[in-house]
């Protein structure tokens, strides 16, 4: 940054406090901000930190050489490289079937658009992505999280409550072909369909791969690795897979991460349909022996997959375990937490079930009246079969409970769990617990637990209600 002149440095503004001047800035819009920064170099220099923590500390990419070429430059500038903590690429890409339309003020839109869709599928086929990504990550000596997500984060409340974070250079993109970027990874839909699909080289699967080899060529040294889809598909199992010849560059990028967030699941979790086993998923995992909290998502309709992978989890430090859109047996799932619980303080469930027999202790199959419900057989049974769990946080939400018969692991009305808050007198779709002994915590749990959804258990109580009634005179 440049020196202020005396002028400068005598000015009444500057004599307001940081804090203040951060205060007032802090209301108006992204391009007054810059306008007030270019008032006079004193003052740029006193908002430069809250400057580039807002705007530099964490920075949305997409796979686009200029976007990347961004990257590069911020990680090569002398301060805002030192700001770069958290890094997102995401899935930007124009949706299948797109046509430019050139007019009279944009004539070369159709040059503009074919060029960029080429310079993303030639990124992907030559490795030139995966190299650019090495080159930036390498002069990053902050760098903490490689984000991969399908969507832009609406928290930029500066410029008004419907905009978002977009990646760099998108909505420049977008203005010069007429078409907006898609982050999302939509599969194509047949004739007469209502959603087009996106170009299939720009899908979390293979950025993943792309990012986690740039890694391993950069030397980085991130805390976690996070890949977060909302519209997408996640991971393929051999996204996950980490070639032999790479093994010594990629295991200390593994072996060094806190925080591991992984959405896995999609069309191809598995390659080849006849193959129900996360090998490659599982192997990865097992690389990263130093974390401390762990986050898997399942695709909804390959949930029962997450029974198998979890049985293979050993993490010998996992503080915080988040599972959502899992289909478990009660007994894998305790078994996990033994295997976890002398450090394990936090644990998460949301869309998930627990999978129940329909035989009961003597190989007799049990009348439906019968069944007891996943989530009542593991609470019943965690103090005894881990009793030295120390939870100091348990989050359950959107639950469900699973019949043999039906094997849905987001079933269906009539089989959600919901939970009766004894304080409010409400049913909700999920309970927060805290701090307390785990007989205790079990106990409380299913003594709350109800089964059905919350809105059906209200409308059914509202339902009984009898109404008051009015004597006449």
């Amino acid at each position: 940054m440049l020196d202020a002149t005396p002028e400068q440095v005598q000015s009444m503004l500057l004599q307001v406090p940081v804090e203040v001047l951060v205060r007032i800035t802090y209301f108006i819009s992204t391009k007054d901000l810059c306008h007030v920064r270019l008032t006079c170099r004193a003052l740029e220099r006193s908002l430069f930190n809250f400057f580039s923590t807002e705007f530099f500390r964490k920075k949305q990419f997409f796979v686009w050489g200029e976007s990347l070429q961004a990257l590069i430059a911020i990680s090569e500038h002398a301060n805002f490289s030192q700001c770069l903590e958290h890094v997102i690429i995401a899935t930007d890409a124009f949706p299948d079937g797109a046509r430019p339309e050139p007019d009279d003020q944009h004539p070369n839109r159709v040059q503009v658009f074919l060029q960029a869709a080429a310079d993303q599928s030639s990124l992907m086929a030559t490795g030139v992505f995966r190299d650019m990504l090495a080159r930036a990550l390498s002069n990053l000596p902050n760098l903490k999280t490689v984000d991969i997500r399908d969507f832009n984060s609406n928290t930029r409340t500066r410029d008004g409550v419907d905009t978002t974070w977009t990646s760099y250079g998108s909505t420049t993109l977008a203005a010069a072909t007429g078409i907006s970027l898609w982050p999302e990874y939509r599969p194509g839909m047949a004739p007469g369909g209502f959603m087009p699909g996106k170009r299939p080289e720009i899908t979390p699967s293979k950025i993943f791969q792309a990012a986690v080899a740039a890694l391993a060529v950069a030397q980085a040294r991130p805390e976690g690795i996070e890949v977060v889809v909302r519209g997408s598909e996640g991971l393929e199992d051999s996204a996950l897979y980490v070639p032999r010849h790479i093994h010594d560059t990629v295991d200390p990028v593994l072996a060094g991460l806190k925080r591991l967030h992984l959405t896995l699941g999609g069309g191809r979790l598995t390659k080849y349909p006849w193959s129900r086993d996360l090998t490659f998923t599982a192997q990865f995992l097992a690389q990263t022996q130093n974390l401390t909290w762990l986050r898997l998502n399942f695709m909804e309709y390959q949930a029962d997959l997450s029974d198998g992978l979890l049985q293979q989890l050993s993490l010998p430090f996992l503080e915080r375990l988040e599972l959502g859109r899992v289909r478990v047996h009660s007994g894998t799932m305790l078994r996990v937490l033994a295997k976890c619980a002398p450090t394990l303080r936090s644990l998460t469930f949301r869309r998930a079930a627990f999978a129940v027999t329909d035989r009961d202790a003597n190989g007799d199959r049990r009348r439906r009246r019968d069944y007891v419900p996943g989530w009542t057989q593991f609470f019943a049974a965690l103090p005894r079969k881990v009793p030295d769990l120390d939870l100091r946080e348990l989050d359950l939400s959107m639950l469900a409970h699973d019949w043999p018969d039906v094997g849905s692991t987001l079933p269906s009305q009539g089989q959600w769990v919901c939970f009766y808050d004894p304080d409010t007198k409400e049913y909700t779709a999920g309970r927060k617990y805290s701090n307390m002994p785990l007989a205790q915590l079990a106990k409380q749990v299913t003594d709350e637990l109800r089964i059905g959804s919350a809105s059906e258990r209200t409308e059914l109580r509202a339902s009984l209600r009898v109404a008051p009634v009015t004597l006449q005179p």
